[in-house]
């Protein structure tokens, strides 16, 4: 079974978000299923977590306007 998290992430707020959501994403993959953390604007040198955990960039350089 596969996993699809999305969370918020940025200098300012989501710290909390993504550390709850690193710890479910380990251990769903410890469990043995795949998953994948989307946020906002992924940057690689601002997260340092488990290399298993696969995250994703949503709108690259662009915002989201609903």
């Amino acid at each position: 079974m596969d996993f699809y998290i999305r969370t918020n992430f940025s200098k300012k707020t989501g710290l909390g978000h993504l550390s709850r959501t690193s710890r479910l994403a380990k251990k769903l993959i410890e469990a043995g299923f795949n998953c994948e953390i989307y946020l906002d604007k992924y940057k690689k040198k601002a997260i340092e977590v488990n290399k298993k955990i696969k995250f994703f960039s949503l709108y690259k350089n662009k915002n989201f306007f609903n």
